[in-house]
């Protein structure tokens, strides 16, 4: 009996130890899971905080964010504690208590940013701005004169005078138009001149008021041949103070009747002479005054070399030359040659309605002389401007 008891005992002994043993080994692992799914939180605590900071700069940056989920590392299973074989345990001791298992929670999904690449916006560009149109300047009146061979009409009103011409457009084209006459050429006598002196200054102070300007208009044919040049200086060259210039109509080969010119004129010194004569007249009115000479388009047919004379004429110190185109047909060709060289020009048209007129080289109508302007203008856009011969000009209405 005391042998049977004491197998029980130890049996019993036995059977306490092994439950202990599997007891303190379930604790072990119970340890060490918690010990490994804290170094799991960790990790899941630094991947969210690697995350956030990803999230930080992507939300400083113009991108569009896409999340996605990413699963939490979840713990691997947990091993069940070992149970002791039966046959090692006593009937009636009583079960060891079970350990509570530890609380795991079930993995948790995050959603972490990702950036997605894109393209950047395309700037919008504004167009430059577009600078304001400046009005186009009006053109500037050319150079526009009447020859006045009877001043006596206006001398006596030269307010009437002056109303017509600031009426009367004589033409022009598209760029400039309207042309107006704004030089009076004024014919004087020097034996009547001092009589007149004091209509002279009234009328020529009323036309400056209205912005034209005044030519003494003198000349003769045989006025180049030196031997006239001596009372010229007496008689003429002093009348020029009085005048804003002098326009010198002299024409040696019209007049072949006169002896003493055809001579003179058939010889080759005449060019020289002629531009003498010019630069005499220059030097005695002053660098203040315009000095321009009336000359025919075809006076380069005549006889002496006329070529030479042109060139002297244009070597001179002539400010301008007016060139007498008086033709209703080829005007425009006549001149051609003029127009290439660096004297400035003026274009003379004939007009006339008190006398029968010759249609091949006057203009009877305003109309015709307005066209010819016109056409001649386009041809010639640097010209200095016009002339017109004569005053029967304000007889034709506007």
């Amino acid at each position: 009996m005391k042998k049977i008891t004491l197998i029980i005992v130890l049996a019993f002994i036995l059977s306490v130890g092994m439950l202990t043993s599997s007891q303190a080994l379930s604790v072990k692992n119970t340890r060490l899971q918690k010990i490994l799914f804290n170094m799991q939180q960790r990790r899941a605590a630094v991947l969210v905080k690697k995350q956030k900071i990803s999230m930080s700069i992507a939300e400083k940056s113009v991108t569009k964010i896409k999340p996605i989920i990413i699963n939490q590392v979840t713990s691997p299973p947990i091993s069940p504690t070992p149970t002791p074989p039966t046959s090692l345990i006593p009937a009636t001791p009583t079960t060891s208590p079970t350990q509570p298992s530890p609380s795991i929670s079930p993995p948790q999904q995050i959603a972490i940013p990702v950036i997605s690449p894109q393209s950047p916006p395309t700037p919008t560009v504004a167009p430059p701005p577009q600078p304001t149109p400046l009005p186009t300047p009006p053109q500037p009146q050319l150079r526009n004169g009447l020859y006045v061979w009877q001043p006596t009409d206006l001398l006596a009103n030269p307010d009437t005078w002056i109303t017509k011409l600031q009426t009367i457009n004589i033409g022009g084209n598209s760029n400039q138009a309207g042309q107006k006459i704004n030089e009076i050429y004024l014919s004087a006598y020097h034996g009547t001149y001092a009589s007149l002196a004091t209509q002279y200054s009234t009328a020529i102070a009323k036309l400056h008021a209205a912005n034209i300007q005044v030519y003494l208009l003198v000349g003769n044919y045989d006025w180049a041949i030196p031997a006239t040049w001596s009372w010229i200086n007496t008689n003429y060259v002093p009348l020029a103070a009085n005048f804003d210039g002098v326009m010198l109509d002299v024409e040696p080969w019209v007049n072949t009747a006169d002896t003493a010119t055809k001579t003179w004129w058939a010889t080759v010194q005449a060019p020289q002479d002629f531009q003498t004569f010019l630069n005499n007249w220059k030097s005695a009115i002053g660098p203040t005054k315009k000095l321009t000479l009336s000359i025919a388009n075809w006076h380069d047919t005549a006889t002496p070399s006329q070529t030479n004379f042109l060139t002297k004429i244009y070597e001179s110190n002539a400010d301008f030359i007016t060139i007498m185109d008086y033709s209703t047909s080829d005007y425009i060709s006549r001149i051609a040659y003029e127009t290439t060289l660096a004297k400035p020009i003026n274009i003379a048209f004939d007009i006339d309605k008190t006398v029968t007129p010759d249609p091949s080289i006057v203009f009877y109508t305003l109309a015709e002389l307005k066209n010819a302007i016109t056409m001649t203008l386009t041809a010639y856009p640097s010209i200095r401007g016009f002339a017109i011969n004569d005053q029967e000009l304000l007889n034709l209405g506007n």
